[in-house]
């Protein structure tokens, strides 16, 4: 191997390995929680997005469940506040619904 390719081994080994890290550490780490935060790729004003966050701070819908949004999406309909557009954002009609949203939930 010549000395740039071993190089590029190297950079892409310890690439790997970090990867690798990132994920054991988030597997070990505290339990993941269900957080909300705005959504700025939508083309609604007022539009959260939800997922679960790792103890690293990843954010990623991976591992999220029916199961940890029932109670979310029951009392969205008893109150009559934001609609659930797909499995990962909710929209609201104004910042007031918002942020009530918000104050019951985070």
């Amino acid at each position: 191997m010549s000395s740039i390719e071993e190089q590029m081994a190297k950079i892409l080994s310890e690439e790997i390995q970090k990867a690798i890290d990132q994920e054991i550490l988030m597997a070990i780490s505290a339990e993941p929680k269900l957080v909300f935060r705005r959504y700025t790729k939508g083309h609604q004003k007022y539009e959260l997005e939800y997922g679960m966050e790792f103890g690293a701070g990843t954010f990623t819908p991976t591992g999220l469940r029916d199961y940890h949004l029932a109670d979310i999406k029951a009392w969205c309909v008893e109150n009559d506040c934001g609609q659930f557009v797909d499995f990962y954002r909710i929209v609201f009609r104004d910042e007031k619904e918002m942020a009530w949203f918000l104050l019951r939930w985070s």
